[in-house]
């Protein structure tokens, strides 16, 4: 699939939204410093609001975690066959989990608190509910970006263009 955009952006035609809508993707699933900063560091949130047992903590980490990025690539780039943002995102997915249950692994394993509290028990036994939730909060992960399209899509449309 790789072939096809470079083709259609060599016609002019760089203002096609699925060509938008893929270097977004691709953009999104790099695997970037920012991107480990932040996964480490919503890990490191996540691990501790279990450890003290405060759901606020643990939602606080869900809403900076990134991984919501490269997992939006994934379903496009199967759907359009396109194996560079494929790779990129499964790549930036697999060693986002990684580091994940490593970083929480090592501070369970400094803390080592001798039984669990209710949060983590919880987690355990997940509910429709707790679907609901993880739907939503991915919804709105994306919300903000999606709003900003809109209105930069509009803003096109109303600039006259020389």
């Amino acid at each position: 699939m790789q072939r096809p955009f470079k083709l259609i952006k060599g016609f002019g035609l760089g203002v096609v939204p699925l060509l938008k809508l893929r270097e977004s993707l691709l953009k999104d699933a790099r695997l970037t410093q920012s991107y480990i900063v932040l996964l480490v560091g919503s890990c490191l949130i996540a691990t501790s609001g279990l450890l003290i047992n405060s759901a606020a903590v643990i939602i606080g980490a869900m809403i900076i975690a990134p991984l919501i990025m490269p997992l939006r690539g994934l379903p496009f780039a199967m759907l359009e066959g396109d194996r560079e943002l494929l790779s990129t995102s499964f790549l930036s997915v697999l060693v986002g989990t990684i580091l994940s249950i490593l970083v929480s692994g090592l501070v369970g394993l400094i803390i080592s608190l001798p039984d669990f509290g209710t949060e983590i028990l919880s987690r355990t036994q997940p509910t429709l509910i707790d679907l609901l939730i993880a739907i939503a909060l991915g919804e709105s992960a994306d919300m903000p970006r999606s709003a900003l399209r809109l209105e930069m899509r509009f803003l096109e449309r109303r600039s006259p263009l020389p």
